[in-house]
């Protein structure tokens, strides 16, 4: 069986998450404070610990935070709190920035909508609404229970439940045709004490009338079936593994033994090295039966990788006939080393504990990508995907990512005081949308799943000139988790879908054409009306290099197309003016001249139009990162 999902409320950095898991690999992404080391802190209190039931303590007791800083117990209907304070840095004022600026020419704005002289203020204002709206729902009185509900579901990998009598008697049939079993945990505040009761829950959420005696068994069965391991960073390993070992596993001592050496960053011997490498094929082949598998070994010559597999898991791994060349082959290497690193911190988290045969471990890896190079990732990874056990993982690497299915990834994020899951439904992007989003995203950038706010452009210019704006404005678009995406290639609709479904906010900047008409009239169609400012942006004129032209940077556009002040042509059309400019220089070489010219003139000079669009994006990225 595995892990299928676990609804959890005022546990630790959480106040109410809920979350499902893949049978087989599962990544977690958000940003630090965000939920995911609670979580992971709650499945292994359960599940770590060997066959003892979890007692919770005050100190697991989720305390909120007030806005303000303070810690509160309780929390009024009405709090009293300054939206404005939820923003961690100051929005632009627009109005100063504009002081002093020439104002161009009516005939190059008749199309632009009107400068609020305070934007940001509008905004906030617009935002306060919400905000408001939204403590209805989310401030509530402290309370002082945690809440825990686990989810265990038949796998199609082993079917557990047919022989482990001691869980018939709870098993739960869904309308799927699967079985599963309820775990209910709650801890409770008494006087001094915190008490925690263990029940198993029918399929209308009530207990069973079953002896306790009786459900405690069943309990520590799923424990015994679903052990949690939890590797960490290697360098967190010293001082820390196990040493309670069992007196027939003398192998395994000897290898933590090892590890810990490691990770103290201890010169070894080869001697030592190549004694540490047998032990460990020895203990792979004990401990994970799949290890030795010449089905799994020879994986990639039995098969083949369909469409469908190649869009979904972009970046191919490994198989784990790679891996066992690694260590057949003679001489010593870092690949080695680190390979037997990381499969000693899961036979480390082991501990003293005797892995049922029936046993699916669930194997939590946190960072792997810290000690490993790039390259050598991937191949770590092809060991453990091709194990056969649960494996839940949080990362920071695109690369890792890119070499897991996208409905695997869970993206955690934190909205004042609760935690939201958010990940890729199942049929809801046609064939064609998972390829374009496969390439254009997954494989080209696969870092913009970390950020809270993409700007969706159309091309290379606008990338350049808003990267600069941004940086003569003083800020860092990256740290600020905004990151521009060029959507022409990829097309809008699926890029919307996939922010949609991750949580991530977007705003789209498009031309004035026909074609930029298109792309507005699509986000017009995706997202509310009264939310549409905040999520388009539509030039002025039919394209960037115009609208620029217009705003006080013809004198550029000129001396790009090589026409000098004495020039006869010096009354040529701003439309000519634009098109000999990029044909000498390219849109992309043209791009770099009018941000040159940007930096020289400084904030004054800076279109307003892309003031107006930073200060929107940058108040949408902020409002997401609240607590």
């Amino acid at each position: 069986m595995f892990l299928e999902k676990v609804d959890l409320s005022n546990f630790r950095g959480i106040r109410h998450l809920s979350i499902d898991f893949q049978e087989d690999s599962t990544a977690l992404i958000g940003e630090n404070s965000w939920g995911k080391t609670s979580l992971l802190r709650l499945l292994w209190m359960v599940l770590g610990k060997g066959e003892q039931l979890c007692q919770f303590k005050i100190e697991d007791l989720y305390v909120p935070v007030a806005l303000n800083g303070e810690v509160s117990d309780t929390v009024s209907d009405n709090p009293v709190i300054n939206p404005v304070s939820v923003f961690s840095k100051p929005i632009l004022n627009l109005a100063k920035i504009k002081e002093g600026c020439d104002e161009p020419k009516k005939e190059d704005h008749d199309n632009q909508e009107a400068m609020p002289e305070r934007l940001d203020d509008e905004y906030l204002e617009a935002q306060k609404r919400d905000f408001e709206f939204m403590l209805q729902d989310v401030y509530h009185d402290h309370c002082e229970n945690i809440d825990v509900h686990l989810w265990f579901c038949e796998s199609t990998f082993s079917q557990n439940f047919d022989y482990e009598p001691s869980l018939r008697p709870f098993w739960i049939y869904g309308e799927d045709g699967l079985y599963r079993l309820h775990w209910h945990i709650v801890g409770t505040k008494q006087g001094d004490k915190f008490v925690t009761t263990h029940e198993l829950l029918n399929s209308h959420e009530h207990p069973f009338e079953i002896p306790d005696s009786e459900v405690e068994k069943a309990l520590k069965m799923i424990i015994r079936l679903s052990p949690v391991m939890r590797v960490r960073d290697s360098r967190m390993l010293s001082g820390a593994l196990e040493k309670d070992y069992s007196k027939d596993d003398k192998a395994s001592e000897e290898f933590a033994k090892f590890v810990e050496t490691l990770a103290n960053d201890a010169a070894l011997s080869a001697k030592e090295v190549g004694q540490a490498l047998l032990t460990l094929n020895a203990l792979l082949s004990k401990y994970l039966t799949s290890y030795n598998n010449p089905k799994l070994i020879n994986y990639s010559q039995e098969y083949s990788r369909n469409v469908g597999d190649i869009i979904n898991r972009p970046i191919s791994i490994e198989t784990l006939s790679t891996i066992t060349e690694t260590f057949q082959k003679p001489g010593l290497n870092k690949v080695k080393i680190l390979l037997s690193l990381l499969a000693g911190a899961v036979l480390s988290s082991k501990g003293a504990r005797d892995i049922s045969k029936k046993a699916r471990p669930i194997v939590i890896f946190e960072d792997i990508e810290s000690r490993f190079h790039p390259s050598l990732l991937l191949s770590f990874w092809s060991l453990v995907e091709a194990l056969d056990f649960q494996k839940i993982i949080t990362t920071n690497s695109g690369d890792l990512l890119s070499a897991m299915t996208i409905y695997s990834l869970r993206r955690l994020h934190r909205r004042l005081y609760d935690t939201r899951s958010f990940k890729v439904e199942p049929n809801t992007f046609s064939h064609e949308e998972i390829r374009k989003i496969a390439f254009h995203v997954r494989i080209n950038r696969p870092m913009s799943l970390f950020a809270r706010t993409w700007i969706l452009v159309e091309g290379e210019t606008e990338v350049w000139v808003l990267s600069t704006i941004a940086s003569l404005l003083g800020i860092s678009l990256q740290c600020d988790g905004i990151r521009i995406i060029e959507f022409a290639q990829c097309g809008l609709q699926p890029l919307m879908k996939l922010s949609k479904q991750l949580g991530i906010e977007f705003h789209v900047l498009t031309d004035g054409d026909e074609a930029g008409q298109k792309y507005a009239k699509s986000v017009q169609c995706f997202v509310k009306t009264g939310d549409l400012k905040n999520h388009l942006t539509v030039m002025p004129h039919i394209d960037i290099e115009h609208y620029i032209y217009s705003v006080g940077y013809q004198d550029v556009f000129r001396k790009a197309a090589g026409i000098q002040r004495c020039d006869s042509r010096k009354n040529l059309s701003a439309d000519k003016v634009i098109e000999m400019a990029i044909k000498k220089k390219s849109k992309p070489g043209l791009a770099l001249i009018l941000v040159e010219a940007m930096q020289e003139r400084g904030l004054n000079s800076i279109p307003p139009l892309f003031l107006k669009m930073i200060n929107t994006v940058r108040s949408l990225s902020h409002l997401n990162e609240v607590l």
